[in-house]
C-alpha cells in the first residue's frame, strides 16, 4: 500500500521503519483512537509520541505497560469526561504536522495548503503494506484544515497541567482525506494529524493549543486577505481576527519603540537631530501614532470563529469533506465498550472577542522559540520548488525564487507557519504593519 494520494513523499530521502514501541521511551500521549476496519474487531488505540519524535498507536490493552506518570494520564482523561476519536477505515496514517505553507497565487478562497511533516503507517500494518515512516507533504484545502481541527477539538485528548501551571491543557488532533472521495467512502487514504512543538519543547508540556491557535489565525488572515483583494463584497473581507498571543505582539511592539498602556499602543515621531530632523518634523505629524491592539482568544475562541467561517466559504462542504464526515465521530472513552457509533460531536463555542472595526489590522504570526532541528533542510525541497517563498521561521531570513525575466513583476510570497521554530530574521509579521514595524536584525 502506498502513502495517501495527496502525500508528496521528499524524493531524496527513503522512508524507515516505524520504531519499535519501547515503553520507557514514549514521551506522551496525545490522543485516543478507536478504529472500526472492515475486518476483524475495533483497534483501540492509544497515539503516543516516543522521545525520537515518531508517532505511534499502543494497543489499549497493552496501556500497563506504560510508566506510571502515563497511566495517570490516560486515566485522568477517561474519568475526566475526554472523548475517543472514532475512525471507520481499512487502515489510518499519523501525520506529525511540523509546518503549514499557503500558497499566494492559487485560485479562490479555499486554496489549497501543504502541510509538512513526518507521515508514519498504515496502521494496522500488514505484510503487503508494512508501516513505514516518511517525510513528505500532505495537500489540503483551508476549509479542510480548518474543520479537521474544529471536529477533533471534540475527542482532544486532555493533559495534565505543565510544570508550574495550574491549568488543564489539551492535544488537538484532526482527521484530513489524504485522497478522493471514493476512496475515502471506502475508509482508505486518511491522515490523523496533529500540530506538534519539537520534543525538547514538549518534555514538561505536551499541548499543542498554541500551535493549532496560531495555525488556525494564519488561515483565517489569509482568508480574509484573499477575499478584501478578490471579493472586496464578500463577509470574509470584514473578518476581525484577535491576536493567539498579547504578550507576545506587546513585546515586539516595545522592542520597536512603542509605548503599550492598557490597549493602546503609542509611537512618537522620529526624534533625529540635524538636517533629518528638521525635514520628519516637516514631513510627520507633530502628534504621537496610537493604534488599538487586537484581543487576544484562546484556542477553543479560535475554533469557534473558524466554525462560524466555515458556512461563508463558497462551495463547503465539498464531496470530500462529506465523505470523511461520514467517517469519523467522537464518544466519551469511558463508554469505548458499549458505545453506540454517533456523528454528533459535542461542541460549545465560547464567545470571540472582537476588536475594534475602525483599526484595521493584519493577521500573521506570533513570534516562538527558535529551535534548531536536523529536518530543516529536507522541506527546501519542495519549497526551493515552488514561487517566491518567504523564509520565515524555519527557513531563517530572505526568499528563494525562481528563476525568472527582470521584466516579470515581483510574485506574491507564501506565507509559511512553523510550528518547530519562529527565526528572528524571518521578517516583520504581517499583523505588525499596521504599525510601521520594519525588518530588522535583533
Amino acid at each position: 500500500m502506498s502513502p495517501p494520494r495527496y502525500f508528496a513523499p521528499r524524493s531524496t530521502e527513503p522512508s524507515t521503519e516505524v520504531p519499535l514501541l519501547e515503553p520507557e521511551n514514549v514521551l506522551s500521549v496525545l490522543a485516543s483512537v478507536r478504529v472500526r476496519t472492515t475486518h476483524g474487531a475495533p483497534a483501540e488505540w492509544l497515539i503516543a509520541r516516543m522521545l525520537s519524535g515518531a508517532l505511534v498507536p499502543i494497543p489499549n490493552e497493552e496501556r500497563r505497560l506504560l510508566p506510571p506518570r502515563l497511566q495517570q494520564v490516560i486515566a485522568s482523561h477517561e474519568v475526566a469526561g475526554g472523548r475517543t476519536l472514532e475512525v471507520d477505515a481499512r487502515s489510518l496514517h499519523l501525520f506529525e504536522i511540523e509546518l503549514l505553507e499557503q500558497s499566494p497565487d492559487a485560485p479562490g478562497l479555499d486554496d489549497p495548503v501543504h502541510l509538512y511533516g513526518a507521515l508514519s503507517g498504515p496502521f494496522p500494518p500488514s505484510p503487503e503494506a508494512p508501516s513505514r515512516v516518511t517525510h513528505g507533504q500532505l495537500t489540503v484545502t483551508r476549509a479542510e484544515l480548518l474543520s479537521a481541527l474544529c471536529v477533533g477539538q471534540a475527542s482532544a485528548f486532555t493533559l495534565p497541567p505543565a510544570d508550574g501551571t495550574t491549568r488543564a491543557s489539551r492535544a488537538i488532533s484532526g482527521v484530513f482525506a489524504g485522497d478522493r472521495e471514493a476512496a475515502i467512502l471506502a475508509g482508505e487514504g486518511l491522515v490523523l494529524g496533529l500540530p506538534l512543538l519539537p520534543v525538547d519543547l514538549s518534555m514538561s508540556d505536551a499541548s499543542n493549543e498554541l500551535v493549532v491557535s496560531q495555525l488556525v489565525h494564519d488561515v483565517l488572515a489569509m482568508l480574509r486577505d484573499d477575499a478584501r483583494a478578490h471579493h472586496p463584497a464578500h463577509p470574509l473581507a470584514q473578518l476581525v481576527l484577535p491576536v493567539p498571543s498579547r504578550a507576545a505582539l506587546e513585546t515586539r511592539l516595545s522592542v520597536e519603540g512603542w509605548s503599550i498602556e492598557g490597549d493602546v499602543a503609542t509611537k512618537k515621531p522620529s526624534e533625529e537631530k540635524g538636517f533629518a530632523g528638521v525635514i520628519a518634523s516637516v514631513l510627520h505629524p507633530i502628534a504621537a501614532e496610537r493604534r488599538v491592539l487586537p484581543p487576544e482568544a484562546d484556542v477553543v475562541q479560535f475554533l469557534a470563529l473558524a466554525e462560524r467561517v466555515l458556512p461563508a466559504i463558497p462551495g463547503w462542504p465539498g464531496p470530500r469533506a462529506r465523505a470523511l464526515a461520514s467517517r469519523v465521530s467522537a464518544v466519551p472513552s469511558s463508554t469505548l465498550r458499549t458505545a453506540a457509533t454517533s456523528t454528533e460531536l459535542a461542541h460549545v463555542p465560547a464567545p470571540v472577542p472582537q476588536g475594534p472595526a475602525a483599526t484595521p489590522w493584519v493577521g500573521g504570526r506570533v513570534p516562538r522559540p527558535v529551535v534548531s532541528t536536523a529536518r530543516d533542510e529536507w522541506m527546501r525541497d519542495f519549497l526551493d520548488a515552488g514561487p517566491a517563498r518567504e523564509r520565515v521561521g524555519r527557513g531563517g531570513a530572505g526568499a528563494s525564487k525562481k528563476t525568472s525575466p527582470s521584466s516579470a513583476p515581483a510574485r506574491p510570497k507564501a506565507r509559511l507557519t512553523p510550528t518547530r521554530k519562529a527565526s528572528p530574521e524571518g521578517g516583520v509579521p504581517e499583523w505588525m504593519r499596521d504599525f510601521d514595524v520594519d525588518d530588522h536584525d535583533d
